[in-house]
């Protein structure tokens, strides 16, 4: 199996780089680490840290392009704007791993560039879960600092205590809890279905954060509407905040949509007014999570 030895990072892909860098810094005035150009990938990149969350800001040069030809604006006019994907930092080495997930049977893609150093498992495959798997490390990671996790808990005005859930929006739930086992062995710490809002969740604790896994029981479902208009694919990332109220009150200052989750006791941002992401926030802990 993977050792998975922590999150790697979050991809939110965007027409425009400086557009979305201000909306974070706005939001959230996160420490930036600029990774500049990447040829293969044909795309410009930068990287907030947010609490433990480590997300990739991802532009594609060619996405106002009449006939792009890199894989990310292809995505982006299918699409949209919006949350990619995750990714895994793993234990060893990658093309190790490569030949793990081959040995089960799995198709790879493999991200653009000359080395190999990470890949996902073809998405038809996987359910729609976007995982990045790669054996590189994070320079420079803030979130190694003394007292980075005080500074967003007692210090920015969210009260962020820490990345709750990676979420995914899925047909078949008991496949794609299949596939991350197969993969890490990861348990599931706690399952439900949520009847006021029509869908089943699990949740998968997996090194350091936590998989959410969701279907809709009906067609009516926000999840059901969400897969009619994206396909299975990553949904959203909820934070875990310390006062929801304080939380509310600092997002509508920014002049934020706010959405309400009154049966989750939780708030959404408008992925409208985020650029297609979509970020939650709850005071709630997921029942059984290690993490608490």
């Amino acid at each position: 199996m993977l050792t998975v030895l922590s999150a790697f990072h979050i991809t939110h892909m965007v027409n425009d780089l400086g557009a979305v860098t201000g909306l974070y810094e706005r939001i959230f005035q996160p420490p930036f680490y600029h990774d500049g150009f990447h040829e293969g990938e044909n795309r410009d990149a930068s990287f907030a840290s947010v609490s433990d969350a480590y997300i990739e800001l991802f532009s594609p040069r060619d996405a106002g392009s009449p006939n792009p030809t890199s894989n990310g604006a292809r995505y982006l006019r299918r699409s949209g704007e919006g949350l990619h994907n995750f990714g895994w930092l793993i234990d060893g080495d990658a093309a190790e791993a490569a030949r793990f997930c081959e040995g089960r049977g799995y198709d790879l893609v493999y991200v653009a560039g000359p080395a190999r150093w990470a890949f996902f498992i073809h998405p038809k495959q996987a359910h729609g879960m976007m995982i990045e798997i790669a054996s590189t490390t994070i320079p420079d990671d803030p979130r190694t600092e003394p007292g980075w996790d005080a500074r967003w808990r007692e210090e920015h005005p969210l009260g962020i205590e820490r990345m709750n859930a990676v979420t995914f929006a899925v047909r078949d739930i008991d496949g794609a809890i299949a596939l991350l086992q197969s993969l890490t062995g990861a348990p599931v710490i706690h399952r439900s279905e949520n009847r006021p809002s029509d869908e089943e969740r699990a949740f998968l604790a997996i090194a350091d954060h936590v998989i959410e896994v969701r279907r809709s029981l009906s067609r009516a479902s926000e999840t059901a509407r969400f897969i009619e208009e994206r396909g299975e694919h990553i949904h959203s990332v909820t934070f875990k905040v310390a006062d929801l109220p304080a939380a509310r009150e600092y997002l509508r200052t920014l002049g934020l949509r706010i959405l309400e989750q009154p049966t989750e006791s939780a708030i959404t941002i408008d992925p409208r007014d985020m650029m297609g992401a979509r970020y939650d926030f709850t005071d709630r802990a997921i029942p059984s999570d290690p993490r608490s």
